[in-house]
């Protein structure tokens, strides 16, 4: 059985890594600590040149994406945090735009936004999700993708469900990476990937109705543009009434009938960041595509659901049963 939480948790963990938040802390810019490294494979060497961290806010899922990259990068990491006021943040643009390094992680939405304003920085982002909005691609702005594996996701999905063959993802516009590269993923495991594009939550729900007698499951992506608290309750208790299996973003969306719960890895999420680093040192442009995918996914399974369903879990994934 699951800890009842309160709701408001869930909606912060639903918000939290994808919405724009405003500072909370000053700091001014300090030298980052030696920490052991941190292997997730595939590893990248990383790059010689000194790099400037800008982060966000002070929340776990920005904060632990800096320490990892400081893990790896050691002395030559520099870190900045986005500061109270508009006027604080411009002196800390202008320290960065005269610093010597040509390279900057831009940590979460706000990061991604102030780092834009650079000129001759390459600028790899990430913990942004909806980074089409705000055109954040560009020759010198590349991305590290916010969502798990798309391979290792629909493997697993497709190990615990086999008769899995069809599933609908519905989000907000300007997903395309995303939307394709999930789509192969999901070509790659027998499983077709029906995308609808919505541009509210009264939308997404309307829709997510009208397209179930085509699918046997969802996957939820963290898009809080449509997805909003009250339309994210009532999308799962009408798959549970409807028998549709749900992947969902958040551990805790479980409990309000998620099947299975796959989420990134803020260690991935730095490799993949220092992998882009290395690529681009000492190029004119970044190469590569826009969003690098990422490597790892976090899974856990809602076991009620699973028997619900009337299906058995794999030996290779009953550790990330919730229970025995």
């Amino acid at each position: 059985m699951y800890r009842r939480l309160p709701y408001l948790v869930l909606l912060l963990s639903l918000l939290a890594a994808c919405s724009h938040e405003q500072p909370k802390f000053i700091e001014q810019p300090v030298p980052a600590k030696v920490a052991q490294p941190v292997v997730v494979a595939p590893i990248a060497a990383p790059p010689s040149a000194e790099v400037a961290i800008l982060v966000s806010s002070n929340i776990p899922a920005y904060n632990e994406v800096a320490d990892a990259l400081t893990a790896r990068l050691g002395a030559r990491a520099f870190t900045w945090r986005l500061q109270e006021s508009p006027e604080q943040n411009l002196k800390l643009l202008a320290d960065i735009a005269k610093s010597q390094r040509s390279q900057v992680v831009a940590i979460g939405l706000d990061a991604a936004l102030t780092a834009k304003k650079l000129v001759d920085k390459q600028v790899i982002f990430c913990q942004v999700f909806n980074y089409g909005d705000e055109q954040l691609p560009s020759a010198m702005r590349k991305g590290v993708g916010m969502l798990p594996s798309f391979g290792k996701s629909f493997a697993a999905w497709k190990a615990i469900s086999p008769g899995l063959k069809q599933i609908a993802i519905i989000t907000g516009p300007g997903l395309d990476e995303y939307v394709k590269k999930a789509k192969e993923a999901a070509k790659a495991n027998g499983i077709t990937l029906l995308h609808r594009e919505v541009n509210s939550d009264m939308e997404l729900l309307v829709e997510y109705k009208n397209i179930a007698n085509k699918v046997q499951g969802y996957w939820l992506w963290p898009d809080n543009r449509v997805l909003s608290n009250v339309v994210m309750r009532e999308v799962l208790t009408f798959s549970m009434r409807s028998g549709k299996q749900v992947v969902v973003f958040n551990d805790d969306l479980l409990e309000l009938g998620g099947m299975i719960s796959i989420t990134s890895d803020y260690k991935d999420i730095a490799n993949n960041v220092i992998k882009r680093l290395e690529l681009a040192e000492g190029k004119t442009t970044i190469p590569g595509p826009v969003i690098e995918p990422l490597d790892v996914a976090n899974l856990r399974i809602n076991t009620l659901m699973v028997k619900r369903f009337g299906l058995t879990v794999p030996s290779k994934y009953r550790k990330y049963l919730d229970a025995p």
